[in-house]
């Protein structure tokens, strides 16, 4: 009898510890990744919120306290920002922030608490702080979004774990989590969509579904207009399978889209802005037809090359598609699975065609950023086959796999790219080339982005100008004893327009690029990804290589070993010696053996002043008919105390002169 009792005592008790289990650990799970997620966006040091974004959180300002997206009333604030094509530019007088509207429209919300705080967006350290929130709240909403899809196809905890190894392991995390893109509150409107999507096809409805899908699909184009491609995929989905829901969905994207149209019809004078237009999408980047890219090896650069493929920055994903076809008897019931491919494909082949398809001064596949919701569902796809599968032979090295494919994308993504502070001297801004300049650089396994050491930048420095020098981009003139170059002659190596890159040395890689034709401001500067600079001389004096970009007064060595390369000198007399001079300053006592054409010549010593130092060599030591090197070996260099810049400073050069 007692013992009856027990049982009868105990067992709600399991049922109830069980249940109470089930319920707490998800949830408990769910706050942990959440804040983990929030705090690598909110406190990685990596920012890009002077990029694309700035000024977007100016507009929302200009909605709150004008009523208007025009940024006429900042126009002393913003200063010679005016003038700058890349994110601003005018039309009629007026003056407006040129990247679409639907990031600056959703921000409206957030900006308003730092309104009431006195702080304003045209600060930017203000806007700094706001970006920097704004996109750690957007990604962590994905996050939630994305685990509530996952629910539908996996247990709770399995759910929250995939989705998070998604986010951290992927440019939703090491693009996003950076700035306040237009793709941050596009990604965002995406994976509500596909939320919405799987419900319905759950049979999860509620009444405001169409309209809420509707809005979505609207608001995502309004962010970024590449999501006209999911959007058609999307309305054709639901033409073909569930026609009742297509019919409100379409109405309300339709109402929507009408309405934007004869806002912008007023507001520019256009039916849209020129940004959301396709017919500009290769018209307005100053490129010739020959500049294009071509699409197997855009396609091998997004997917699979060094510093911008997809499959190597998120290695989670190729195993997720494998996993797909794998367990395809498993996942083929599921009917998103074809909307998903459709337009996996299609985003890919549309990225490929951008004159830039690399995106930039990114970190990894960033252009690829807006399908990745549809890849984190073929993941749940992949891993509900895995769970479904009777245990058998390879089932632990599938997993084995996955979680090595899992900590390799996290790694990549969630500590290289949001707190490396080396990886940015990748994007070339301190030391050529930019990355726009030579994207064939994207494909050299030397240089992989999420490897970047100081050492990688200069060996990278050094491929680079020997190739513009074999391919004749620049021509060295002949040297003139007597002829002193300055510092500023190294600013030249950062304008050498871009060329038919993916060619190699040797083959018909000479043509000058065809010149471009005049373009009104306002029109050009709608998508500023590449500009051939305006006046480039292919004659140049001197090439810097292993040197920064020049300074007011100055241009620091920023490798153990710089080199100064100038054209032939003509022969002197037999037994003639000839004086080098250098005038510059090092970053602390900097001793600097120098050589020419590979024969040490003597070795001199820069303190923190400048001082002009002077070495004698023989004039045999140069060379009449080929390109001179003169080499600075800098074993001191290092970089600054206390300080972020990374690069190895040596000596700070004014100018040198080579004389009888």
């Amino acid at each position: 009898m007692c013992g009856r009792v027990t049982e009868s005592v105990e067992m709600p008790t399991v049922k109830a510890i069980r249940l109470h289990t089930a319920v707490i650990l998800p949830s408990m799970l769910r706050m942990a990744l959440t804040l983990l997620i929030f705090a690598i966006a909110y406190f990685s040091p990596n920012s890009s919120t002077n990029s694309d974004s700035r000024y977007s959180l100016l507009v929302s300002e200009a909605m709150l306290r004008q009523q208007t997206i025009r940024l006429d009333s900042y126009r002393e604030v913003i200063g010679n920002e005016q003038t700058v094509e890349w994110r601003l530019g005018g039309k009629d007088g007026r003056l407006y922030y040129l990247y679409p509207l639907g990031s600056s429209v959703l921000a409206v919300p957030f900006v308003l608490p730092f309104l009431f705080m006195g702080q304003s967006m045209s600060v930017p350290t203000h806007d700094d702080t706001a970006q920097n929130l704004v996109s750690a709240l957007v990604v962590v909403a994905i996050f939630l979004v994305l685990d509530r899809i996952g629910r539908y196809y996996l247990p709770p905890v399995a759910s929250l774990l995939v989705a998070a190894a998604c986010v951290l392991g992927s440019t939703l995390m090491s693009a996003l989590g950076t700035a306040l893109w237009n793709q941050d509150f596009t990604v965002l409107c995406v994976s509500v969509c596909l939320w919405l999507l799987v419900r319905l096809e759950n049979k999860a409805t509620f009444p405001l579904l169409p309209w809420l899908l509707g809005l979505c699909l609207f608001l995502a184009y309004l962010c970024r207009p590449t999501t006209a491609v999911f959007i058609a995929l999307v309305l054709g989905f639901l033409f073909f399978k569930h026609r009742r829901t297509f019919w409100p969905v379409a109405l309300t994207a339709f109402v929507l889209l009408v309405c934007f149209s004869l806002f912008s019809r007023y507001e520019f004078d256009l039916w849209l802005p020129l940004y959301y237009l396709p017919s500009q999408l290769g018209g307005l980047l100053n490129y010739s037809g020959q500049q294009a890219t071509p699409l197997p090896l855009a396609l091998y650069g997004l997917l699979l090359s060094p510093s911008r493929g997809l499959f190597i920055y998120s290695p989670l994903f190729l195993l997720a598609i494998l996993g797909t076809i794998h367990y395809r008897h498993t996942v083929k019931q599921h009917t998103l699975l074809w909307l998903i491919c459709l337009w996996s494909i299609a985003h890919l082949l549309v990225v490929a065609r951008f004159p830039n398809w690399w995106g930039g001064f990114s970190f990894g596949p960033r252009l690829l950023t807006d399908m990745l919701p549809g890849l984190v569902l073929l993941t749940f796809f992949a891993v509900q086959g895995w769970i479904r599968e009777p245990p058998k032979r390879g089932r632990r090295l599938a997993l084995l796999l996955f979680f090595t494919a899992v900590a390799i994308s996290i790694i990549i993504n969630s500590y290289v790219g949001m707190f490396s502070r080396t990886m940015l001297l990748s994007h070339g801004h301190s030391v050529p080339p930019q990355v726009d300049k030579a994207p064939f650089l994207l494909f050299d396994w030397r240089f992989p982005q999420f490897a970047t050491t100081p050492t990688t930048v200069c060996e990278r420095n050094r491929v680079y100008l020997e190739r513009v020098l074999a391919e004749r981009r620049v021509t060295l003139t002949n040297y003139t004893a007597g002829q002193e170059i300055v510092s500023v002659e190294a600013a030249h190596m950062g304008n050498i327009p871009v060329w038919e890159w993916w060619r190699r040395t040797g083959e018909n890689n000479t043509a000058v690029p065809t010149p471009t034709p005049p373009i009104e401001t306002y029109i050009r500067t709608f998508l500023p990804l590449i500009f051939k600079p305006a006046g480039f001389s292919s004659n140049l004096n001197a090439v810097f290589e292993g040197w920064a970009l020049p300074g007011a007064d100055g241009v620091w060595s920023v490798c153990p070993t710089a080199e100064l390369i100038i054209g032939p000198v003509p022969t002197a007399a037999p037994g003639k010696q000839r004086t080098l001079t250098i005038q510059a300053r090092g970053h602390g006592m900097q001793p600097v053996t120098v050589a020419i054409n590979g024969e040490t010549v003597g070795q001199v010593t820069f303190s923190t002043e400048f001082t002009a130092e002077q070495l004698t060599f023989p004039s045999t030591h140069l060379h009449s008919d080929q390109n001179n090197y003169i080499s600075f070996d800098i074993p001191n260099a290092s970089p600054p105390e206390s300080s972020n810049d990374l690069r190895l400073l040596g000596i700070f050069l004014q100018k040198w002169v080579i004389e009888e």
